[in-house]
């Protein structure tokens, strides 16, 4: 783990430092020892030069007053001994440092000790000999000899203690030195040593560390710029278990619930759109349905204005001029009265063709359906058929056969309207005296009703027009004068309101065929 790399780093670094700062507190431990030592040590060498000063110093006047016995002892002789004794106490004392810093480990500074004890023990010995040498009653060849035997025995005893520690103490300074020098030589390698460990170490680590690091760090950066550019489906692959693997792992998982969201949020966006769109397109509806019923509305006032005012312009006249005559017989009201109520009628079927057409406009149309049989349908409206026909003495044929017959879902009066409206048609523009074929039949799924006449005809180039609202031919106007061209459109919305439809085949001077496809229900 990243923690796991960096601690141990961090240990390492820490060991190196350690190993260092340990190794050179040593040293400066170590070459402060050895620094006392070389110290005792010349304190000590010059200790025993002045011993030996002040001890041959005193032996001179000793030996001076053994010559000239009349010679008392001055104060120089007691204070050559005073600083006698006070040099071997210093001796002593150095002696006893310099044990207490060595320690047990070098036997030889206990014999400093008994040297100094020795040398105190010959001064005293030479001392008491020249008392005794100047207590004694000796001629002067007998004194001369004497003070050379005692010169002698302190050459002996005592020069030979003060040389031996002399030389030891110079001899253990020359070593002091050599081990300071060779302590300087050997610190000196080993922090060359450690300081080359030291940089092959720590660079090793900071190699490994940035191997370690710098790839996934790298990775983790690049991560970040995809995403802040937009690319929420890119993912970082580092292994392992380490922190920068787990921040990896929280990363790629933010990433894919940013997706998740973007994608969330773009559904939402893409299904507001399309409610948008949708509410749009009812509204835009809503108005051209509006805007249509408006027209509907301002058309049908100026169709019924328009077609009301010629037969109640009519029915006025009549009126005011039969009313207006003298001597008027009855016939003549009788007449007038017929063609008010011709004309009233004609009146009342165009109010009843403008209110189907509002009703159908405005999807208001009353469709009651049930399920009927085409026959019945058709044997229920052939009385009405034929006294339609009657007027023009036209004879209507109906013809039903048993295997044709079929279940419509419809409403039957909305269908006899529709073929009182063809039979209508059928008759206007047939001659007297002629002949209308209604026949059914089944052909794809749907019955087939067909109305068939031998009358006019309608030109080719009117087929395609022919059911628009108002459209009249121009030999059907010249032959049927107070049509106003609403019948078939009439029927066209009865036949489509029923799930159905019109159509017409028709040869001018040949005739014309109608025929009403309905579905069967099943």
């Amino acid at each position: 783990m990243l923690r796991t790399k960096l601690i141990l780093a961090i240990a390492t670094s820490l060991a190196v430092v350690f190993i260092m700062a340990g190794l050179l507190f040593w040293g400066a431990e170590r070459m402060a020892r050895e620094l006392d030592r070389s110290l005792l040590a010349h304190e000590q060498t010059e200790g025993y030069l002045r011993l030996s000063s002040e001890t041959y110093r005193h032996f001179w006047e000793l030996a001076d007053r053994l010559i000239d016995r009349e010679q008392s002892e001055s104060s120089d002789t007691q204070l050559t001994s005073e600083r006698i004794r006070e040099q071997l106490r210093h001796l002593e004392r150095l002696t006893i440092e310099e044990l207490e810093l060595v320690g047990e480990s070098e036997p030889d500074e206990r014999q400093e000790l008994l040297r100094i004890e020795q040398l105190t023990n010959a001064i005293a010995a030479g001392v008491i000999a020249f008392n005794r040498a100047s207590e004694q009653t000796l001629d002067a060849p007998d004194r001369a000899e004497r003070l050379a035997l005692l010169k002698q025995k302190i050459d002996f005893d005592f020069a030979g203690l003060i040389k031996e520690a002399i030389v030891d103490e110079r001899e253990e300074t020359e070593g002091a030195d050599d081990r300071v020098r060779g302590l300087v030589v050997w610190l000196k390698s080993a922090a060359a040593m450690l300081s080359i460990l030291a940089v092959f170490m720590i660079g090793g680590l900071g190699i490994w560390l940035i191997r370690n690091i710098k790839t996934p760090i790298e990775h983790l950066l690049l991560g970040t710029r995809e995403i802040a550019a937009g690319d929420l489906g890119h993912r970082i692959e580092l292994r392992g278990r380490d922190e920068l693997a787990h921040l990896a792992g929280s990363f790629n998982q933010m990433a894919a619930d940013l997706e998740q969201q973007r994608t969330a949020l773009l559904q939402a966006q893409a299904g507001l759109e399309t409610k948008v769109q949708e509410r749009t397109s009812e509204l835009e509806q809503a108005n051209l349905t509006l805007q249509r019923l408006d027209d509907v509305r301002r058309q049908m006032f100026a169709d019924i204005s328009h077609e009301l005012r010629t037969p109640l312009t009519i029915i006025s006249g009549d009126a005011e001029v039969t009313l207006r005559g003298k001597n008027v017989q009855i016939d003549d009201y009788r007449t007038t009265l017929r063609r008010i109520i011709d004309l009233t009628g004609q009146v009342a079927k165009l109010v009843e063709d403008f209110m189907f057409l509002a009703r159908s406009d405005t999807a208001d149309l009353q469709i009651q359906k049930r399920s009927v049989l085409a026959s019945d349908i058709l044997e229920e409206s052939a009385e009405d058929l034929r006294a339609l026909a009657s007027g023009k003495a036209i004879e209507v044929d109906l013809q039903i056969p048993t295997n044709a017959d079929a279940l419509l879902d419809a409403d039957p009066s909305r269908l006899a309207q529709l073929l009182l409206i063809l039979v209508d048609n059928a008759c206007r523009y047939s001659d007297r005296g002629g002949r209308i074929e209604i026949s059914l039949g089944q052909s794809g799924g749907e019955a087939r009703i067909s109305v068939i006449d031998r009358g006019i005809g309608i030109p080719a180039a009117e087929i395609d027009v022919v059911f628009d609202r108002y459209f009249r031919g121009e030999r059907a106007r010249h032959l049927a004068p107070k049509g106003v061209g609403l019948g078939l459109h009439v029927a066209k919305t009865i036949a489509e309101a029923h799930g159905g439809r019109l159509m017409i085949d028709s040869k001018a001077d040949v005739g014309t065929t109608v025929t009403l496809a309905l579905p069967i229900s099943r």
